[in-house]
């Protein structure tokens, strides 16, 4: 039989046994396709911008199943944690872990804690946990912080739902790192409990797959639907066609590498009313 269609890698998998080949089956794949390349792209941008006072933010929509776990875990073991032998510390610039299914000051705290493998005490306060992980999360330097399931935050009663976004707001002021929120469109409304984080997150949306045959190019736009927190202009130089409410100036666009003009869509309106000029948005 012909292997010639085959990738190497699948070809290697004819010579094994079949439980071999029923493993290689069941494990996790990563398909690439344009919105997730993108959604990296946009990562690893986030990732390369230098520490400010102000730290932009990127909240990942999907529904269910749309790969968010997938991309985390993609981004993550692109940026795996190293060991430097010179300050004997380990170093890692992407953190990533789950929300609680009851997200608490305490449980998250706790779970950051055990997800970098520090040891802490069952009845330590909230402030002792808190020293605890700003102290090592300074010292392993990490940039940026990726929190699957964020619509957790609103399993819990109203107060907690404004102490987690607060404390998540607090994290990254006071490391200077970004936050990469990841949940399904309930993710805005747990994100909107506190209006200063709310600012400083650009949304990307990754809508449901399309089982047609042009899903690879017709289905697919070049750009993911990104819109931005800032009325302003969105601070990762996205045109129009990828930012529903921010606009820049004609030039290229690093998500879909387009100078068309920018513009500006009806579906979600701006917050404040702004007047256009042929030479662009004011």
């Amino acid at each position: 039989m012909s292997r010639d269609h085959l990738a190497p890698t699948a070809a290697a998998l004819l010579d094994c046994s079949k439980a071999e080949r029923l493993e290689a089956i069941h494990e996790d794949r990563w398909i690439t396709y344009p919105r997730a390349r993108f959604a990296l792209e946009v990562l690893e941008t986030l990732l390369a911008r230098p520490r400010t006072t102000r730290m932009t933010s990127v909240a990942v929509y999907a529904d269910s199943g749309m790969g968010k776990t997938m991309l985390m875990e993609r981004f993550k073991r692109a940026h795996p944690p190293a060991y430097d032998p010179n300050e004997r510390r380990m170093v890692a610039p992407v953190l990533a872990l789950q929300m609680a299914s009851h997200a608490t000051e305490r449980r998250f705290y706790g779970q950051l804690l055990t997800s970098i493998g520090v040891p802490f005490a069952p009845r330590a306060t909230v402030l002792d946990l808190e020293f605890q992980a700003l102290r090592n999360l300074r010292r392993m330097d990490v940039k940026v912080l990726m929190l699957d399931e964020v619509h957790n935050i609103l399993a819990g009663n109203a107060r907690e739902q404004r102490i987690v976004p607060n404390m998540l707001r607090y994290l990254s002021n006071e490391l200077k790192i970004s936050l990469v929120c990841l949940g399904v469109s309930e993710v805005r409304e747990a994100i909107g409990g506190d209006v200063q984080l709310a600012r400083r997150f650009e949304e990307l949306i990754l809508p449901r797959w399309q089982g047609t045959r042009s899903s690879k190019t017709s289905s697919w736009p070049s750009c993911g639907t990104f819109r931005s927190g800032w009325p302003a202009k969105s601070r990762l130089g996205l045109c129009g066609r990828c930012c529903r409410r921010s606009t820049v100036s004609r030039r290229a666009c690093s998500g879909c590498s387009t100078t068309s003009p920018p513009t500006r869509s009806r579906a979600v309106p701006s917050a404040s009313p702004t007047r256009a000029s042929r030479h662009g948005t004011r």
